[in-house]
């Protein structure tokens, strides 16, 4: 919707990416605190888990800057953006680790993305930054526009992934292990109904 009404009014540009990053920050924070809160309830009650949610709550953080991508869409830019994400995956690949280790690594590897595409987007609008307040008007605007789009996107995205947190704690890890590379093979077949 925000690239959409930047194609149509060019001049707004830097407005709505504001109000699309100040939406996108308090869901951010929404999202951010219920993933602490579940790090720091009694369901966790592993260290390295707790740890882990804990790196993903800050990581959910920073995943507002993601407005910035509509920067690379409305300019259809996307060569640093491509060539950063090979580099951060590439690299994430030659680490030999499991569990938590692979966690905190996946967290890293976003944050890097996140931050290298904010900073490749800067560059783009000339070199300054967005500046959102937190109640930013236009922020609203982008809600009620979008608010279904972004309902049915989350409904989705939970059909498909509910299974694995129906295993999280009645079952062993082995069965989630198990469940999740079945799952991992259907997900693009799945995915497609979102594409269609």
């Amino acid at each position: 919707i925000a690239t959409r009404d930047i194609a149509a009014r060019p001049a707004a540009e830097r407005v709505t990416l504001s109000a699309l990053l100040a939406l996108r920050r308090w869901l951010a924070v929404l999202l951010m605190s219920v993933v602490a809160g579940l790090a720091l309830s009694p369901l966790v009650t592993d260290d390295g888990q707790r740890l882990a949610l804990l790196a993903v709550a800050g990581g959910l953080f920073m995943m507002h800057w993601h407005a910035y991508q509509a920067v690379f869409q409305l300019r259809q830019s996307y060569g640093r953006l491509v060539v950063l994400g090979l580099l951060a995956s590439a690299a994430a690949l030659k680490v030999q680790a499991g569990g938590v280790v692979i966690a905190l690594l996946i967290v890293l590897r976003e944050g890097v993305l996140v931050l290298g595409s904010r900073w490749a987007a800067v560059t783009l609008l000339g070199g300054q930054r967005l500046q959102a307040p937190w109640r930013c008007k236009g922020m609203m605007v982008l809600l009620q526009q979008g608010w279904m789009i972004g309902v049915a996107g989350v409904s989705y995205k939970l059909a498909v992934y509910g299974g694995v947190f129906l295993l999280y704690r009645p079952d062993a890890p082995e069965a989630l292990a198990s469940f999740s590379a079945a799952h991992r093979v259907l997900i693009p077949l799945v995915d497609m109904a979102w594409l269609l």
